[in-house]
């Protein structure tokens, strides 16, 4: 099973959700860890190809989690946040920012404590 690794205040963010989104995240972040995919889990696409986003709606509201299973053995959730764009599906550019800066961070932490492990 892989571990977990939370970037940033994904955890924390996490955990301000509404519990219904807390435990469909961890549902699905459960599934990845076994190998196994949420059908509400999807891949996103352009330059973060390879991220997986969980949309959980709760209350009219929209939330999103990102994570990445990329990195050998370890899955980084990135980010947790509440979509408040008005219009469309597109993740707001802030948001996108984030997650560029928090994959980053994932891959220096993976390559300083787990790829020395792998070897």
């Amino acid at each position: 099973m892989k571990s977990v690794e939370w970037v940033g205040s994904a955890l924390e963010d996490l955990r301000a959700c509404p519990a219904d989104v807390q435990d469909l995240v961890g549902y699905a972040l459960w599934l990845a860890q076994c190998g196994e995919h949420h059908p509400q889990a999807k891949s996103l696409r352009g330059m973060l190809r390879g991220l997986i986003e969980i949309v959980a709606d709760d209350d009219r509201r929209t939330y999103r989690a990102v994570y990445t299973v990329q990195l050998r053995g370890v899955i980084y959730v990135l980010h947790v946040f509440q979509k408040k764009a008005t219009r469309g599906i597109a993740t707001p550019k802030h948001e996108l920012n984030v997650l560029r800066q928090r994959l980053e961070r994932a891959r220096t932490h993976h390559a300083t404590h787990h790829a020395a492990k792998e070897t």
